[in-house]
C-alpha cells in the first residue's frame, strides 16, 4: 500500500483483541505514496492546525552513491508523496512512464493536485529509520529540535542529525547549495542534488557523525530506533552490533574523530614498492595508465593525480598511488571484490565507466585485454599464494594472532598467503589484509589475518 492509515478507537479508547480471520479494524488512508515509514514524527500540538507531522522517506534504490536523495515529508490528509511514481523533488520513475500518462495518476510528478512534494531532502541512501522532537533537561541545546538517524550502510549513512525547527515543527530550508557529510569519501561533503542540479534543503547539525568502521578500533554502527529518557539522555538503538547505546553529556572534553578505515601511506607505500620489484606488474601499470586513464578517464577522477611535466615513471607512481588511495578500488590479490573491476566491467549495479565503456570492447582493439591486464596487476600485486577459500559454510571466520575473531570470507573468494603455515600459530595460514568488507573492525593489521588452513584450497 506504501501508505499512512489512521485508526480511530472505537468508545473507551481500546481497540478489541484480532482473532484469527478477523477484518482489520475500520480505517482511513491517511496519505498514500510513502515508503517504508519507519521514521514518523508527531509535534506536541498535532492534530492543531498547521502543526507538523513528519515522514521519513526511504527512497528506491538506485546504484548511484548520490541519487536518489531521501526525504522529509509533511504528512497531509488525502495526499500522494509519489512512491513508486516520483523520486527527489520531481523526478519520473521511467518504468512507470505509462500510468504517468493518463489516468489518476497522470503527471503526477510535474503537474497534478494530488502529489506533494518532499519538504526536504535528506542524505542520498541514508535510510532514515527513526525520528523524534527532542524534549528534555539533558542537552538544552537540543530543546525542540528534530532528531533524525540514518541507518544506511553507504558513506552517507550511520549518524544522527539534529535540525533547527520552527514554531510549529518543520526544519527551516535554506537556498542551494546545502550539502552533507560523505564518510570516507575523497571529497567529505556534497550538496543536495537532483537530475535538475542543486537544490534547497534543511540544513542540519550531526549529533552522531561519521560512524564508520575504523579497523582495530570499532565496527560501524547503524542507527534504528530512538528515544528520550525522563533524564533527558537519548538511548539508540544499533542493530549492525545488536546494542543499545545511551548518550550522555560528556564529563570531560570530546573525543578526536577516528580516522576512516583506509589505506594508511605506508601500507599505500608498501603496495608501491611490491609492484615496483615486480617487472611484469611494472608493465601492466605502464598499459593500464596509458592505455585507460590517460585514453578515457582524464577530466574526471581529478586526473587520477597526474600533473604536466612528470616523468614517465612519475606518472605510473602518481596513478597508482591515486587508485590505491580510493574507497574499495582495489584490494590486493582479489580483482573480484574491488570497484576498479565491477566499474570497469559494469558488473552488478555498478554504474561503467568510463562512460560509453559498453561499446568500447568493440570498437577499440585490444580494450578486452586492457581489462584483463586490470585484473592481473590486482591479482599479482602482493607476493604470496593465491588461494581460495574452500565452498561449504557460506562464511569461513578467520583471526588475528591472538586468536580475537576478525571477521568472515565468504566461501570461494580468493586470499594471498603468505604463510602456508603460520610460523606463530600452528594450524593456520597467514595471510594478507582482506577486502574490507570481510573486516568486522576488531583487529588491526599489525596482529595478521590467520585461517585454518582446511579452508584453503588452490586456485584452479
Amino acid at each position: 500500500m506504501a501508505a499512512i492509515w489512521l485508526f480511530t478507537p472505537p468508545s473507551g479508547g481500546v481497540f478489541p483483541a484480532l482473532r484469527p480471520n478477523d477484518p482489520d479494524p475500520p480505517h482511513t488512508v491517511y496519505a498514500r505514496g510513502l515508503r517504508n515509514s519507519m521514521a514518523l514524527a508527531l509535534h506536541p500540538n498535532f492534530p492543531d492546525a498547521g502543526y507538523a507531522f513528519l515522514q521519513g522517506e526511504n527512497g528506491r534504490d538506485l546504484p548511484d552513491i548520490f541519487k536518489p536523495n531521501e526525504e522529509i515529508n509533511a504528512i497531509e490528509q488525502g495526499r500522494h508523496y509519489g512512491w513508486p511514481y516520483c523520486y527527489d523533488l520531481s523526478t519520473p520513475s521511467p518504468e512507470f512512464r505509462s500510468v504517468l500518462q493518463s489516468g489518476t495518476y497522470k503527471s503526477l510528478c510535474t503537474a497534478n493536485a494530488l502529489y506533494k512534494p518532499p519538504f526536504s531532502l535528506l542524505p542520498p541512501h541514508g535510510a532514515p529509520l527513526a525520528m523524534l522532537y527532542y524534549h528534555g533537561a539533558k542537552f538544552p541545546e537540543l530543546e525542540g529540535k528534530l532528531l533524525v538517524g540514518l541507518h544506511g550502510y553507504r558513506p552517507t549513512g550511520s549518524r544522527v542529525l539534529a535540525y533547527d525547527v520552527d514554531d510549529h515543527g518543520f526544519p527551516r530550508p535554506s537556498p542551494a547549495p546545502v550539502r552533507y557529510h560523505v564518510s570516507c569519501a575523497a571529497d567529505p561533503t556534497h550538496s543536495f542534488q537532483t537530475d535538475a542540479g542543486e537544490v534547497a534543503a534543511a540544513p542540519f547539525e550531526e549529533l552522531i557523525a561519521g560512524w564508520h568502521r575504523v579497523n582495530g578500533a570499532r565496527p560501524q554502527g547503524a542507527p534504528v530506533g530512538m528515544t528520550v529518557a525522563e533524564d533527558g539522555a537519548i538511548w539508540l538503538v544499533e542493530d549492525k552490533n545488536q546494542t543499545v547505546i545511551r548518550i550522555d553529556r560528556a564529563a570531560g572534553d570530546a573525543p578526536q574523530p577516528l580516522p576512516c578505515d583506509t589505506r594508511s601511506q605506508a601500507m599505500i607505500d608498501q603496495l608501491a614498492a611490491f609492484i615496483a620489484r615486480d617487472a611484469q606488474n611494472s608493465v601492466r601499470l605502464t598499459t593500464l595508465r596509458k592505455g585507460l586513464v590517460e585514453k578515457h578517464c582524464l577530466g574526471c577522477h581529478s586526473d587520477f593525480g597526474l600533473k604536466a611535466g612528470q616523468s614517465e615513471a612519475e606518472k605510473d607512481a602518481t596513478v597508482l598511488r591515486f587508485m590505491l588511495s580510493q574507497d574499495g578500488w582495489i584490494y590486493p590479490g582479489d580483482p573480484d571484490s574491488g570497484r576498479l573491476r565491477t566499474r570497469l566491467r559494469g558488473l552488478g549495479a555498478e554504474k561503467l565507466m568510463p562512460p560509453g565503456g559498453e561499446s568500447l570492447p568493440k570498437t577499440e582493439p585490444g580494450y578486452a585485454r586492457l581489462l584483463d591486464t586490470a585484473d592481473l596487476l590486482v591479482a599479482r600485486m602482493v607476493p604470496g599464494t593465491r588461494i581460495r577459500i574452500k565452498a561449504g559454510p557460506p562464511q569461513r571466520r578467520f583471526f588475528g594472532k591472538t586468536n580475537k575473531e576478525c571477521g568472515e570470507i565468504p566461501a570461494a573468494k580468493v586470499v594471498v598467503v603468505t604463510q602456508r603455515s603460520a610460523v606463530d600459530k600452528p594450524g593456520f595460514s597467514r595471510f594478507f589484509r582482506p577486502a574490507d568488507p570481510y573486516l568486522n573492525g576488531e583487529c588491526t593489521d599489525d596482529d595478521g589475518y590467520y585461517i585454518r588452513q582446511e579452508f584453503l584450497v588452490p586456485v584452479q
